[in-house]
């Protein structure tokens, strides 16, 4: 079992050439944004960035004018007056993408707390979004953490990433989980179940069997999840029975009983921030893991089971064929064309 998540991982990892392609995408965006006259900086962030990216993965982009100073306050959404001002930078860039940019398609506006771009790359078939958000280095340096103390946890991130993808069930605008929640999702049961000594020893079943035994057995309707530091919560407790960092969080949730099975899962980063919150679809992706988990098990005790991942993931590979195919292609071609300028 160990050997197979491994493998899966690898095989998902983006080689040279997808690599390449994603860095010429970003070279036209830039493009896009100089014929727009935008004055500003460009900085990937998300997945790409943290070391979670895989070879079809979005390319997320940080947009900020120049006109804008930095918040301090990291974590945080810029203020009102500084959203309003980037979002008429936004819709402008969308009109210029939209209407002027024969490199890019399915070009959209979404109206958001963080407004975005959403479109694809016609020639890889890459998608891409611009989107005005707050900084995300506290988020990307959690990230890393993790990453460098648990070295099982990007193979399994891989896993259940595309087990959730096959399933459409990692799109956040129909209640799905990205890849941050996703992410935090398994971390959680590691760091609450495994002795800290314990966590930096490569074990892939038995770390997978504690993710999916916690996440099986959990009552996300009475109970809400923090990871940093790692505890379990009553759901519903009054503010002034909650120390730390914890009440205004349970506060914000308290008043939402319209909706009691959400998944309440606290942001390391930002104490104030629920990570469940836009998860509607959490029943689903929780039976999901539950059925899994049950296949698993039937899987390991049939000593003729060829593949223990098969119910998990047994179509990504040709899922995602094409479309690692049509990257590559288009970073050979331009990669072709300039070496014949060279010339």
């Amino acid at each position: 079992l160990g050997a197979e998540i491994k493998a899966f991982h690898d095989y998902f990892v983006s080689d040279s050439e997808e690599q390449a392609a994603a860095a010429f995408v970003i070279e036209e965006v830039k493009e896009g944004l100089r014929q727009g006259q935008f004055r500003g900086t460009l900085e990937v962030f998300g997945s790409r960035r943290t070391g979670l990216g895989l070879a079809t993965s979005d390319i997320d982009l940080r947009l900020m004018p120049l006109t804008i100073s930095p918040d301090t306050q990291l974590h945080k959404a810029p203020r009102k007056d500084v959203r309003r001002q980037l979002g008429g930078s936004l819709v402008y860039l969308f009109d210029v993408f939209r209407s002027d940019s024969k490199e890019f398609m399915l070009v959209t506006f979404r109206h958001s707390r963080y407004p975005l771009i959403s479109m694809q790359h016609r020639e890889s078939g890459l998608d891409i979004q611009i989107v005005l958000s707050n900084d995300t280095r506290l988020q990307r340096d959690y990230i890393q953490r993790q990453l460098s103390e648990i070295p099982d946890l990007k193979p399994l991130y891989v896993l259940f990433k595309m087990t959730l993808d096959i399933r459409g069930l990692n799109n956040v605008f129909r209640g799905g989980l990205g890849s941050y929640p996703l992410f935090n999702m398994l971390v959680a049961p590691l760091r609450l179940k495994i002795p800290e000594n314990e966590l930096g020893i490569s074990n892939f079943e038995k770390n997978l069997e504690v993710i999916l035994d916690f996440w099986g057995n959990l009552s996300t309707q009475h109970t809400a999840v923090s990871v940093e530091p790692p505890m379990l919560l009553k759901k519903y407790t009054k503010e002034t029975d909650v120390g730390y960092c914890h009440a205004q969080w349970k506060k914000n949730r308290a008043n939402e009983v319209k909706e009691p099975y959400m998944l309440c899962l606290q942001d390391p980063v930002d104490p104030y921030n629920d990570l469940g919150r836009k998860a509607f679809g959490i029943k689903h992706i929780l039976y999901t893991l539950i059925m899994l988990r049950a296949e698993l098990k039937m899987a390991k005790q049939n000593p003729e089971t060829k593949s223990h991942l098969a119910a998990w993931v047994g179509s990504v590979p040709d899922y995602l064929g094409a479309r690692r195919e049509k990257v590559r292609a288009y970073a050979r071609s331009k990669i072709s064309a300039s070496q014949a300028s060279n010339i």
